[in-house]
């Protein structure tokens, strides 16, 4: 069995849940998920598609007054049906967020519908709590496992659905990997927007000297995160492919994008040893993880690229991160439970050498500081960084940001240099 559905009454959640089960995935992802918008008295429904992250198609729209229905059928025939088959020939997982009784005579789509559960994919989806033939036919099957949502189990039933999905061997992320909240990202983007702060730039200085104009490049973006490299590439004219196993993180990076009205995008949502793309001109494997720490990843992003690959990341001892040193020595932690960097740096260059690929390296320093409206937001971010939940840990947390938080301009400064390092390898010689 492969195939599971929540399904619930509307509002219960069921959406919610899937985009946090989503988040813990550790498999590229296709499909689609359903947005919805009102806007005076017309409700809109529009398919997001996740095979890009991009691709749009309005389904339906309902006046709340008179419950008049406008469904595009062609949506429904040509695009959508058109992203689940993309998604059937080079994704792991397919999400089809929801199935409901509008699109039940709508064939192609429901017969690709079905060809996806007959498949040896994943598929995880909603389902309309709704009696039709469509989706009555769904539930019946030997092979669909369908979980209904209530609102006395939506708190609880998450670690058993992720234990389902683990028996139709799904794998999930560690759970040591740093998982990114809305919170996290919020603080994250501030930071890379204020102008005071110097990252990306000066890594895009450096990566220029090599590439020249980014005008038209063809751009991997390995890790893209919420688009620190990915949204000034853009800005200089790049066609950039992001690649990020966050589903959050590339829902933020494409609101961005659309914020700035910038165009050339392409996503998948994917860890970078599952992700099947083309190739591109140059790559950037910026703060990755591990994506770029193995031989393996090391040598897909090169048979990836036509020019120039370039691996930034941190150095493995990060004491001086938001001074965590002097942090870590007044909470009396003992030094394992310090997060550290997969790899180092000694090894990334032994497998360099080990597979005879010509590189230059060089070591950066920039400002990469954190800004604060209050005091609160930044207890609240250290509190969250640095996993402080008790009030003895949290008393001395208050006194280390009183000595170093600084009071600027109506804001607070958390002052923050950092040194990382960029490896230029060439790929057209």
């Amino acid at each position: 069995m492969n195939n599971l559905f929540l399904t619930g009454k509307i509002g219960v959640g069921k959406s919610t849940l899937l985009k946090k089960i989503l988040e813990e995935i550790d498999l590229s992802i296709g499909g689609y998920i359903t947005e919805k918008r009102i806007e005076e008295h017309i409700k809109t429904f529009t398919i997001r598609s996740l095979y890009n992250y991009i691709e749009k198609y309005p389904i339906a729209k309902v006046d709340r007054r008179t419950f008049s229905k406008e469904i595009f059928i062609d949506n429904f025939k040509y695009g959508i049906t058109s992203t689940l088959d993309k998604s059937l020939k080079n994704r792991d997982l397919i999400v089809m967020d929801e199935l409901g009784f509008m699109e039940q005579d709508i064939d192609p789509f429901t017969s690709k519908v079905f060809e996806l559960l007959d498949s040896n994919k994943i598929i995880l989806g909603v389902l309309k709590d709704y009696d039709c033939h469509f989706l009555n036919s769904i539930r019946a099957r030997d092979d669909v496992l369908v979980i209904e949502i209530t609102e006395k189990n939506r708190n609880y039933i998450y670690q058993e659905i992720i234990d389902m999905l683990k028996d139709f061997g799904v794998p999930f992320k560690k759970t040591t990997s740093f998982s990114w909240s809305k919170d996290r990202i919020d603080w994250y983007n501030d930071a890379l927007e204020h102008p005071k702060n110097a990252y990306p730039y000066a890594f895009l200085k450096e990566i220029k000297k090599y590439t020249g104009s980014l005008a038209g490049k063809k751009t991997l973006d390995i890790g893209a995160g919420t688009g620190a490299f990915a949204i000034p590439l853009l800005k200089e004219g790049a066609h950039v492919t992001a690649i990020d196993s966050s589903f959050h993180m590339i829902h933020s990076l494409v609101d961005k994008t659309q914020e700035y009205g910038l165009e050339n995008l392409n996503c998948i949502i994917s860890p970078f040893h599952r992700a099947k793309t083309n190739r591109h001109d140059i790559s950037i494997s910026a703060f990755s993880g591990g994506s770029t720490k193995t031989i393996e990843g090391i040598a897909k992003m090169k048979d990836l690229t036509n020019e120039y690959c370039f691996i930034i990341s941190s150095f493995e001892n990060q004491d001086e991160n938001f001074k965590r040193d002097i942090l870590y020595k007044r909470l009396d932690r003992p030094i394992h439970k310090q997060r550290t960097h997969k790899g180092t740096l000694a090894d990334t260059l032994r497998m360099l050498d080990y597979l005879e690929y010509i590189y230059d390296y060089k070591e950066i320093e920039y400002e990469f500081s954190q800004y604060f409206l209050s005091f609160d937001e930044a207890l609240t971010f250290f509190m969250d960084r640095f996993h402080i939940d008790v009030q003895e840990e949290k008393v001395i947390l208050k006194e280390f940001l009183k000595e170093f938080l600084i009071a600027e301009h109506g804001e607070y400064v958390f002052k923050n240099i950092k040194k990382s390092y960029i490896i230029s390898i060439e790929s057209k010689f």
